[in-house]
């Protein structure tokens, strides 16, 4: 009782008191808790696209073209945990051929426990949706300064879709993947440059 000893004479206004103070103390608690847990954007954690062989915001036609997802990391940490959902879509009609994806294998040495690289609704009509996700299980993950190409989406457009837009951004995807990364101290959200049009 916080080292203080209540007399019967005194249980009415010492149990108001009480009621006080453990009222103030759990409302501190829950503050420090939410504090804690609750997701930091980071400025020294970063996943950013990279369209190699393109310089200007037009696409060419009738050629491959390769989107990388890069993974920056410099939280001072190892990330043990990820998920980061990409978005391709138009707001004007444009199509594309379908998308093959993958995980360009960076990250296996350190995400022990899986990496997964998934796509939802991934047709080149309207929206896909392309998820990578992983954890470490025994090796200590990714590590502090790593920087690198951690997913590939390979596509091409055809020369109908010449002054159409094309559009890249981060995603939530269902089940529950978020846009964040985890650390020994806690949830990361990394910064994004999106999106991309």
């Amino acid at each position: 009782m916080l080292g203080k000893r209540f007399h019967e004479s005194d249980r009415g206004q010492n149990n108001q008191e009480w009621s006080s103070i453990m009222c103030k103390y759990i409302i501190s608690l829950l503050f420090v808790a939410a504090v804690m847990l609750s997701a930091t954007p980071g400025a020294e954690a970063r996943f950013y696209i990279d369209i190699p062989g393109v310089e200007t915001n037009c696409i060419p036609a009738n050629t491959p073209l390769t989107i990388e997802g890069k993974m920056e990391n410099n939280t001072g940490e190892n990330v043990i945990g990820m998920a980061n959902g990409i978005r391709i879509y138009t707001p004007d009609g444009a199509v594309w051929e379908t998308p093959v994806y993958y995980s360009t294998g960076n990250l296996e040495p350190y995400l022990d426990g899986g990496v997964f690289v998934n796509g939802l609704g991934v047709d080149g009509i309207g929206e896909d949706t392309i998820t990578l996700g992983g954890y470490a299980s025994l090796e200590p993950g990714v590590p502090n300064g790593y920087d690198d190409v951690v997913l590939k989406i390979e596509t091409q457009f055809d020369a109908a879709q010449i002054g159409k837009t094309f559009c890249i951004d981060s995603t939530w995807f269902p089940p529950g993947g978020s846009w964040q990364w985890v650390t020994p101290s806690g949830t990361v959200i990394p910064e994004w440059d999106g999106p991309y049009c």
